[in-house]
């Protein structure tokens, strides 16, 4: 990397939020549909009361959902992840940037042997004041730890073995500072 080197920002994918809309759509239509009796065999099953019982639990939820996949739909001019000279922001995480000299470490996180982005472990000081391992214990990401942060692809307009590798490359290049 030289002394221009490009500032990245990576946006949602289009297509990922298109299809996440309509799956909640669907989902949440086949949630009133079981609500409002449009199938009645479901009555003179002995599952039925279940299956009743859990769409009135998901219809919430979807609708957090769809709520949220719009919200990401309208801002989509702005970029979610972005690598910078003086550190990389994921908006969905924070509205900070994580400055490259206050992370120790930058790893792969791997699901099922693939590299879906980085994790970050930041140094105790900067830890202290963004304490994001309350989140990864509620979602339950494996292997993050105190002042371990994830930065993931998922849903973006890159794969998470390029987000890996330039994390790696900006963490190594301006860890120390930049001029």
């Amino acid at each position: 990397m030289g002394e221009r080197d490009p500032e990245l920002d990576v946006y949602d994918s289009q297509t990922a939020l298109n299809v996440m809309l309509l799956a909640t759509l669907i989902m949440a239509a086949g949630a009133l549909a079981v609500i409002f009796g449009a199938f009645p065999a479901l009555s003179e099953d002995r599952r039925g009361g279940a299956i009743l019982v859990g769409s009135y639990v998901a219809l919430p939820f979807l609708g957090l959902a769809i709520v949220q996949v719009i919200q990401r739909l309208r801002r989509q001019s702005r970029p979610v992840i972005s690598l910078r000279r003086s550190g990389i922001l994921d908006v969905r995480l924070s509205d900070a940037p994580i400055p490259w000299s206050a992370i120790t470490a930058v790893r792969p996180s791997k699901l099922g042997g693939r590299v879906r982005g980085s994790i970050l472990d930041a140094d105790r000081e900067f830890a202290k004041k963004h304490d994001w391992h309350r989140l990864a214990v509620l979602i339950g990401w494996p292997g993050l730890g105190r002042g371990s942060v994830t930065i993931l692809a998922g849903g973006t307009t890159i794969n998470g073995d390029e987000l890996h590798r330039l994390c790696v490359k900006y963490w190594n290049q301006y860890r120390k500072g930049f001029a």
